[in-house]
């Protein structure tokens, strides 16, 4: 059986308004507890203007600039990621239908939130 990774913030994000909001999603009962699923978690965009790290300790990053992705093919095989996590990222991914028609055949579940 796949485990979820521990649901912890990663140390070196820098603390402010998003961080606070993290903290919130990710107590016990929170948001992350009940959509992170077990397997590999993928933080796309996680960088954004300030170079930050993956949301969580033990999230893989993907960028723009990974190799074998073009935002549009996701470089994994089908069924090895248990989540995709991308805040505010969508709306910078050019033809992002074709991207999210994409992340169920490589994810189990999608959950999209937009706040």
């Amino acid at each position: 059986m796949v485990s979820r990774i521990p649901l912890v913030r990663h140390p070196d994000l820098k603390y402010g308004e998003v961080t606070r909001l993290l903290d919130e999603r990710l107590k016990p009962g929170g948001f992350y507890e009940a959509f992170i699923r077990p397997g590999r978690v993928v933080d796309i965009g996680h960088k954004g203007q300030w170079n930050s790290p993956p949301f969580l300790a033990e999230a893989e990053g993907l960028e723009a600039d990974t190799p074998g992705y073009d935002l549009r093919t996701f470089p994994y095989p089908d069924g090895s990621i248990g989540t995709f996590h991308a805040s505010h990222v969508l709306e910078h991914v050019p033809d992002y239908c074709c991207t999210g028609a994409r992340i169920p055949k490589t994810s189990n579940d999608v959950a999209y939130t937009e706040r």
